[in-house]
């Protein structure tokens, strides 16, 4: 050892004190790299919880919104089917007989309760707010057909006041369908 270096780490100087260390030793390296890979472990456990169940989440709306958009094509599909039945029905006799009228209400009745029957009677899958909007809708429709329905009484027992629940019955009936068109239904819950 040249005169004037400090000696070596550890090693006794000249006068048998040992040289203050100038490194970590052996021992608090691997500490330190214990505590390091703790703490990436750690933050690699975090982003695994985190972003592994936004994807989780994401792919549970994702299959929500696809079995709604299903839902909305069958329950489409069921109420279409009246269609028919609804066009060979027409407007009816407006200005015609009272009876005449109340007769056709009845069939259009008949028609509409059996389209909000087989609409009711698919299951609305669990999407956003579904749940409670489209059973509104439905609900909704058949309170218009409850409307016609007195009306029709009202007409066959030869009252004048049958308009009232004509119109009641239109307001409410366009009410279900804004409701169900604000969901995403085309045809749902008036058969055509």
């Amino acid at each position: 050892m040249a005169t004037g270096e400090p000696p070596p780490t550890g090693e006794p100087s000249r006068t048998g004190v040992p040289a203050p260390p100038t490194g970590w030793t052996r021992e608090q390296r691997l500490a330190l790299i214990g505590v390091l890979l703790g703490a990436a472990a750690l933050l690699v456990a975090i982003f695994v919880v985190y972003y592994g169940n936004d994807h989780k989440d994401k792919d549970r709306v994702k299959s929500a919104r696809e079995a709604f958009a299903s839902y909305l094509e069958a329950s489409d599909a069921a109420c279409a089917k009246y269609g028919p039945a609804l066009a060979e029905l027409g407007e009816g006799p407006w200005q015609g007989d009272p009876r005449a009228y109340a007769a056709h209400l009845r069939k259009r009745n008949k028609v509409l309760g059996a389209v909000v029957r087989d609409w009711q009677a698919l299951t609305v899958p669990d999407y956003e707010d579904m749940r409670e909007k489209v059973p509104e809708a439905q609900s909704l429709a058949l309170g218009s057909i409850r409307e016609y329905e007195i009306a029709a009484d009202v007409m066959e027992k030869g009252g004048e006041d049958a308009n009232p629940y004509i119109a009641e019955g239109g307001r409410v009936g366009g009410e279900a369908i804004t409701k169900a068109r604000a969901v995403g239904f085309q045809i749902c819950p008036g058969g055509r």
